[in-house]
């Protein structure tokens, strides 16, 4: 990522994705919109949820990853998550 788009990527362990929604909720709460401490998360199912229904997901973006083509996202199976649309906010296979 470093070579190809200048991203470092600092890896920084946490107790869970739920913990990451909660953190991203508190942040925007207290009117940090940029900057914040979670930038990229492993998220789906309840967490993935409610992220998105809380509008603290950033996006639609699936469609504009270099790879995009490469997924069907008329599937069910990427274009739901937790029985939900991903609107375009997660690609998964």
């Amino acid at each position: 990522m470093k070579d190809l788009y200048e991203i470092t990527l600092n890896l920084v362990e946490n107790t869970g994705a739920a913990d990451a929604i909660a953190q991203i909720a508190k942040e925007r709460d207290e009117g940090i919109t940029t900057e914040g401490t979670v930038d990229l998360i492993w998220i789906n199912g309840e967490n993935f949820y409610n992220g998105l229904t809380a509008g603290n997901l950033y996006g639609p973006w699936a469609t504009k990853v270099p790879n995009a083509i490469n997924f069907d996202f008329d599937s069910a199976a990427i274009a739901y998550d937790f029985g939900h649309s991903t609107n375009g906010y997660e690609v998964k296979n």
